[in-house]
C-alpha cells in the first residue's frame, strides 16, 4: 500500500502568515487607542470626585475662588494627589479656584490635562482639555 503525503504546502503556509500579518497590522493601532482611552478613563474617574466637591464649594461660597486642594483658610475640596501616591497613570492632581490640573506619569505619556469650570446660570459646565490650566 502506498501512503499519501499529508501536510500543508509552502504557498498555503505563506498565505496564512500573510493573513496573520494583515490582522496584526490592523489590530495594533486599535489596541493603542483602547489603551489611551483606558488612561483617559482613569483621569475622568479621579476628577469626578473632585468635581462634586467643587460643586459643593461653589454652592457654599457662591463662587469658585478659594475652591482648592489642601486648603487652609479657603474651602478644601480634598487632598491633592502627588507623585508618591499609588495611581497607575496619574502623577499629580491639584485644584485651584475650581480648575483641576492633572499630570500623567511618563509611562502614560507625561501629558497635562485640565478641567476648567464655567458657571452658566448657577450651573457648572466642565471643559476638559489637554494642556496646563491657564488662569
Amino acid at each position: 500500500m502506498m501512503k499519501t503525503q499529508q501536510g500543508f504546502t509552502l504557498v498555503e503556509l505563506l498565505i496564512v502568515v500573510a493573513i496573520i500579518g494583515i490582522l496584526a497590522a490592523v489590530a495594533t493601532p486599535m489596541y493603542s487607542d483602547y489603551v489611551e482611552k483606558a488612561r483617559i478613563s482613569e483621569i475622568h474617574s479621579l476628577a469626578a470626585g473632585y468635581k462634586v466637591r467643587i460643586g459643593v464649594c461653589h454652592m457654599m461660597t457662591g463662587g469658585l475662588n478659594g475652591c482648592k486642594t489642601n486648603g487652609s483658610n479657603d474651602f478644601d475640596v480634598g487632598r491633592a494627589i502627588v507623585s508618591g501616591d499609588d495611581f497607575k497613570n496619574v502623577k499629580t492632581l491639584s485644584v485651584k479656584n475650581g480648575d483641576i490640573s492633572i499630570k500623567t506619569r511618563s509611562t502614560a505619556g507625561g501629558k497635562s490635562y485640565c478641567y476648567k469650570p464655567e458657571e452658566i446660570e448657577s450651573v457648572i459646565k466642565w471643559d476638559f482639555s489637554e494642556g496646563v490650566c491657564s488662569p
